[in-house]
């Protein structure tokens, strides 16, 4: 449960919190990063899904900030320090099951495209999908994978979005 007023929950799409953690909580203080910052991966708040029963678990602010290769992620981490400990109403350290082994954590995931899809996908999408490259005629691609919403996009990080 993320502590959202009980009569609030369920009024607020996953994507547009995501957004707007972003825009006001996130980007004022990696400002001058080269970044993409999306909302990907599992859930029902990506697809646009968003029901009251979705908001019970897992659910708060989030985004993920994508850092050209070889970028030194530490100065974000530092950065990431001074979020609110509340934004929207929703606490922003918040336990989430597939991620820090469940334990209360702020759920902005700094990392490469690269890093991503390896993790998420078991492939790089910058060395194609072929069967050839995988060992298999699948990726590890699970059906509730297949959205993204893109937030922002610095000019020094183009083609990070590009290879999903």
């Amino acid at each position: 449960m993320t502590g959202r007023l009980e009569e609030d929950r369920g009024t607020v799409s996953g994507r547009d919190l995501s957004r707007r953690f972003y825009e006001r909580a996130v980007r004022p203080l990696v400002s001058g990063v080269p970044h993409a910052a999306a909302l990907l991966g599992e859930g029902s708040e990506v697809l646009g899904f968003d029901d009251e029963i979705s908001t019970d678990h897992d659910f708060g602010p989030r985004v993920q900030l994508f850092v050209p290769p070889g970028f030194d992620a530490t100065p974000i981490d530092a950065a990431l320090g001074g979020l609110p400990a509340r934004f929207d109403g929703f606490p922003v350290v918040y336990p989430d099951s597939d991620r820090h082994g469940g334990r209360p954590h702020h759920q902005v995931e700094v990392t490469t495209a690269q890093a991503f899809f390896v993790d998420r996908v078991g492939i790089d999408p910058a060395d194609g999908t072929s069967e050839a490259r995988t060992g298999s005629s699948q990726p590890r691609w699970p059906a509730h994978h297949p959205a993204a919403d893109w937030h922002h996009t610095t000019s020094t990080a183009e083609g990070i979005h590009s290879c999903g």
